[in-house]
């Protein structure tokens, strides 16, 4: 889901209009909760863009392709075998095979530059944990559930009509029940990619009991002998996941995107925030190149080191930020909203902080500030009305005892 920092960053290099054309604009998202009650659109107040991660990545590998045809070469199918960042050697092997299988034999490349933007699970960071004592990271992992690609139409739990009637287009689908979550995504092509979490069958039949008793709307394409049955069973759990470390770089190697701080999927604000990360690389690198008075590998090193500076605490507080927001329930979500519209009416200038995140390109230590600013505010106003629902108690009683007391003058001893 991308916002306005992931905009930003495209239009930089020239690749929004490409990246826009694969995805397909959510305004809002349809939560179902619970047996028998109606969908609920929930409008953000702000478009987002739904685009898989594969036709995200098809598009800037095909623009590197074509932009840099003498300067940039891809290797596809292979994966990083070892590491010395003391001497920024890399060594690869296929992914996947045995050394010497189809008769391929390892790479080894001495490199000026090292970056390793290699997911949640970075060979790259193991490498530098494994190797420099004061290199030192965490990773905090959560399973989010078993992902499938199926044609269903957007509306398959009904229209998504807002509460004044008005009905709105495709929107993330979230519907819990018995334990289970599932979160729907629209694709341009038509289909749905669902993530659902809480399936434990193994088989095509044990599967598509359990998406009768907890998703009955999804029944008719999950059968017992179905395709779509059969491949949610053999799905393989996925991951989500908080990455922290003490730096972003040793010497001529650098951590990018999830590799350096992956976040929990709850604000929208991972691939925006990894994008931004070349943009901010891309600046230090040039800058540093400028100066005569180092080597080039050198230049480097201080890029990276000014990168890793600049860049630890804006993660370090968006990690905070998405594991505060993982622990609010819908129920917080919901009463802070409506506290916040009845506020805003009189102080029109508050910013709410996750609409500034998908609409503007501000720091993440900002947006902290700013969530932490309206949870005070909701607390204050909790307050106020508990202390108005008080002063109300205390007049009712009053008046009950201006008429009960006269009364019971009259009553016999």
């Amino acid at each position: 889901m991308l916002g306005a920092r992931a905009a930003y960053c495209l239009e930089h290099v020239g690749l929004k209009d490409d990246v826009w054309s694969e995805g397909v604009f959510c305004s809002g998202r349809t939560v179902v909760a619970g047996g028998g009650l109606k969908p609920k659109y929930q409008p953000y107040g702000y478009e987002l863009l739904a685009i898989p991660q594969p036709k995200l990545a098809s598009v800037l590998i095909n623009s590197g392709m074509h932009k840099y045809p003498e300067r940039i070469s891809y290797h596809f199918g292979w994966g990083l075998k070892s590491l010395d960042p003391d001497e920024s050697v890399a060594e690869f092997s296929p992914a996947g095979e045995p050394l010497g299988l189809a008769g391929r034999d390892n790479i080894v490349v001495t490199a000026d530059l090292v970056v390793g933007a290699d997911g949640l699970h970075s060979k790259t960071r193991a490498e530098l944990e494994r190797n420099i004592f004061s290199f030192k990271t965490t990773l905090k992992v959560v399973p989010a559930g078993r992902h499938i690609k199926l044609r269903v139409p957007v509306d398959v739990v009904g229209e998504q009509v807002d509460e004044k009637g008005n009905v709105h287009g495709p929107s993330m689908l979230v519907v819990a029940r018995n334990a289970k979550l599932m979160w729907g995504v629209p694709n341009r092509d038509g289909t749905m990619g669902l993530t659902i979490q809480g399936i434990r069958g193994s088989t095509a039949a044990d599967v598509s009991l359990e998406m009768q008793e907890s998703f009955p709307e999804l029944s008719d394409f999950f059968g017992a002998d179905g395709d779509a049955s059969a491949r949610l069973a053999v799905s393989p759990e996925r991951f989500q996941g908080t990455v922290t470390a003490t730096s972003y770089n040793y010497k001529q190697t650098v951590l990018l995107g999830d590799a350096a701080h992956s976040l929990l999927n709850v604000t929208h604000l991972g691939a925006g925030l990894a994008l931004e990360d070349c943009l901010v690389l891309d600046r230090l690198l040039q800058s540093s190149l400028e100066n005569q008075d180092h080597s080039i590998v050198e230049c480097i090193a201080i890029a990276l080191s000014n990168f890793s500076n600049e860049r630890v605490p804006e993660m370090v507080a968006a990690a905070q930020l998405c594991t505060d927001v993982s622990r609010t329930n819908m129920f917080q979500v919901e009463l802070q909203r409506a506290i916040l519209r009845v506020v805003t009416r009189f102080l029109p200038r508050i910013q709410h902080w996750q609409k500034a995140a998908n609409t503007q390109v501000v720091s993440v230590q900002q947006l902290v500030k700013w969530r932490s600013r309206e949870i005070l505010i909701v607390r204050i106003a909790l307050v106020f009305a508990f202390v108005l629902l008080l002063l109300r108690a205390i007049r009712l009683v009053r008046l009950a005892l201006r008429v009960v007391l006269p009364l019971a003058n009259f009553l016999p001893n």
